[in-house]
């Protein structure tokens, strides 16, 4: 990725970031300034990866260098204010509902902790219990297919090994972490760089699949209340999504 991609991705997102909302929260692929979210898995509403939260209108970003699509996890969560002017998003209230009678024990034990990480972590972060299994699994990461023609490979061919993905910007480090294991923060993006071929207007469906582990991290916190030994459980998932974009690599 050359030095003109990054100016021109890092311009994209700085516009964007100014022109969705007050507090200077983006979900474009890079955390922004002012967010300071930690998202347990529980708040993962599906396995359906969708177009940026905040800029489905222009998810898409392509410049001569390569493509950009940015994207979002599906999550049960609220957007809120935490301290002027930070921001952050935290678990809606029928997620802690499904805890029944000690729906309000989970809620501020996972409040406590939050400020706890607040107070130590300098900067902004974007850190959710939804961990990225590919990057060092020797079974596989992520795939990637278009259905036609794209960068000279056959419809419904895998495309992975020419794109990247970006996870996001922790910020923070947590001891419940899966080893070699990165967060999969709210909002991420997929970077698909041109390497010998153009840019070119074409209509394309890519479709992504991204294997995960899923900390369930509230569940973590109850079961804690019966038994102070009690482990994290993270359960197996593959995220997927089809994007429509109005690009191609020829």
């Amino acid at each position: 990725m050359g030095s003109q991609f990054k100016l021109l991705w890092t311009s994209a997102l700085l516009a964007a970031t100014l022109a969705v909302n007050s507090c200077n929260l983006s979900h474009l692929g890079n955390v922004g300034e002012k967010e300071k979210t930690f998202l347990p898995g529980e708040c993962l509403k599906s396995n359906e990866i969708k177009k940026s939260i905040f800029a489905q209108s222009y998810y898409v970003h392509a410049v001569k260098e390569g493509i950009q699509l940015y994207l979002s996890l599906d999550v049960d969560a609220n957007h809120e204010e935490v301290d002027y002017p930070d921001c952050r998003f935290s678990p809606a209230a029928s997620v802690y509902r499904s805890f029944g009678d000690d729906a309000d024990y989970v809620k501020n034990t996972y409040e406590k902790e939050y400020d706890r990480i607040r107070r130590l972590s300098k900067g902004a972060y974007d850190y959710t219990t939804v961990y990225y299994s590919g990057r060092n699994n020797s079974s596989g990461g992520f795939s990637l297919t278009a259905d036609k023609t794209f960068a000279g490979r056959a419809p419904s061919e895998d495309l992975s090994d020419l794109a990247t993905l970006k996870l996001g910007s922790t910020g923070i480090s947590v001891p419940f972490a899966p080893e070699e294991m990165e967060s999969l923060s709210c909002g991420f993006s997929l970077n698909i760089p041109a390497g010998d071929f153009e840019v070119a207007d074409d209509t394309v469906t890519l479709t992504l699949s991204i294997p995960v582990k899923v900390g369930l991290y509230l569940t973590w916190l109850h079961d804690s209340l019966s038994n102070p030994d009690a482990q994290m459980q993270f359960r197996d998932e593959v995220l997927e999504g089809s994007f429509r974009i109005n690009k191609g690599l020829h």
